[in-house]
């Protein structure tokens, strides 16, 4: 178990990695200018960079980790701290996730609002 709460912080890193700078799927017949286009995703994009993945994540990690203390109390397992660690990974991992929605969301919803027809 030590070993997979070594590299959590790593793999919740991977998962929100390069989602502020996410490109959406856009049907080109709605890109007038070029140009006009790439400069309205930079700025969609410098939105998404205002939300911070890690306050999900973090906040993932306190009530997973709280979850699983209480699975091992409740159940009388000795392994409590195992659960604790486990609902922290999950919690982590999870709310990270979370994070990177929420900034793909934000680039998707700004570039609809610039009428351009996002796909995904």
């Amino acid at each position: 178990m030590r070993l997979n709460a070594r590299f959590a912080p790593l793999l919740a890193a991977a998962l929100v990695a390069g989602c502020a700078h996410h490109r959406p799927v856009v049907d080109t017949r709605s890109v007038a200018d070029p140009q006009q286009y790439e400069k309205d995703l930079a700025e969609c994009q410098s939105f998404a960079q205002q939300i911070d993945p890690g306050v999900p994540a973090a906040l993932g990690a306190v009530v997973g980790g709280i979850l699983g203390a209480a699975l091992g109390v409740v159940t009388d397992d000795p392994w409590t701290g195992a659960y604790a660690a486990a609902g922290a990974i999950g919690g982590l991992v999870g709310g990270g996730a979370k994070g990177a929605s929420n900034q793909r969301d934000v680039i998707r919803n700004c570039m609809l609002g610039r009428n351009y027809a996002v796909l995904d």
